[in-house]
């Protein structure tokens, strides 16, 4: 299967906005601190 990645630039008012836009939550910094301590990565 091909599998096609396309990277974005979100505006900044859509990041640490409590909204999950990207994969991995990577534009809610809060977010994956919680996850990484909870999951112990």
């Amino acid at each position: 299967l091909r599998s096609i990645i396309k990277l974005i630039c979100l505006p900044s008012g859509q990041v640490s906005d409590e909204i999950i836009d990207c994969l991995g939550a990577a534009d809610e910094l809060q977010y994956c601190r919680t996850q990484r301590h909870a999951f112990g990565i």
